[in-house]
């Protein structure tokens, strides 16, 4: 494959025709597109500022920040529906300051959770997962080899978490189990 500047860059994907209205009840529609991490780093650092300058908790969980990042977000990721893929242009060409002006908190928080749903369905992170596909994944980490590809790594850290949480139950059962059967003590045997 070579190096990464090497590969073929195409188009981002978009989730088209989003529809909302101004706070005068003007309807719109506008494409949510995906961001890199660049942007991301951008809608972190507005976000961060605004906060620190109103005296608000700076971080993930201050209302001001969330509020803050979601119309950072909103600002970087909404495409002109007319733009070409290839070479998006911003739909709220005003920024920030022209969708605090023109949209309330509900508005904005509803176009920012459908960006974060779009961004999260074009990752390769895995977000659901039934029975037969967790056992799946448990079996094929079980039989590969250490160091092998490793599908434990596209799951969401609240996913790895959980995933850990069960193994570690499911540990502690088989081994409660070895115990009762004369095994040893199950307290002695795990790592404190």
């Amino acid at each position: 494959m070579g190096l990464f500047s090497a590969i073929a860059k195409g188009s981002r994907a978009r989730k088209r025709g989003v529809a909302c209205t101004t706070l005068d009840g003007v309807a719109f529609t506008c494409d949510l597109g995906v961001i890199d991490a660049g942007q991301e780093s951008e809608v972190l650092a507005a976000a961060t500022k605004r906060a620190t300058a109103t005296g608000a908790e700076a971080k993930p969980g201050g209302v001001v920040f969330d509020f803050e990042y979601a119309v950072q977000l909103v600002a970087i990721s909404a495409l002109d529906p007319d733009s070409q893929d290839d070479k998006p242009a911003m739909f709220f060409d005003g920024g920030a300051d022209q969708i605090r002006g023109a949209l309330d908190r509900e508005r904005v928080l509803m176009l920012a959770e459908v960006q974060r749903v779009h961004q999260e369905a074009t990752s390769p992170l895995v977000r659901k997962m039934g029975q037969e596909e967790f056992f799946s994944l448990v079996v094929r980490l079980a039989s590969e080899e250490e160091g092998a590809a490793d599908p434990f790594w596209t799951l969401p850290r609240s996913m790895r978490e959980s995933f850990t949480r069960s193994m570690a139950g499911l540990l502690v059962i088989s081994h409660m189990g070895s115990s009762a059967s004369g095994g040893g003590d199950t307290a002695e045997a795990l790592p404190s």
